[in-house]
């Protein structure tokens, strides 16, 4: 793991294969949990991923499952919302 301040990380590290699902499942229990609230941004797909050190597009698969899941919003330019 790298020392990098982000908006949010997972709460379970280190994280379980298939490392999209301990993403989306760590979003999830954080916004159950009251930790992330509406409108939090998280961090971008870049961030998130060269902090955990995996691919991007892992990080890409876990935010697009919050998506269609209705967990999270994107606005374009901006990023990632709860």
């Amino acid at each position: 793991m790298n020392d990098y301040e982000l908006s949010w990380v997972p709460s379970k590290l280190p994280l379980e294969k298939p490392f999209y699902k301990s993403i989306y499942q760590s979003l999830y229990d954080d916004i159950l949990t009251g930790v992330l609230k509406p409108h939090d941004q998280l961090p971008s797909q870049h961030e998130l991923s060269y902090f955990l050190d995996i691919h991007f597009t892992t990080v890409t698969h876990a935010y697009d499952l919050g998506l269609k899941n209705g967990l999270l919003y994107t606005e374009k330019g901006r990023g990632t919302f709860i």
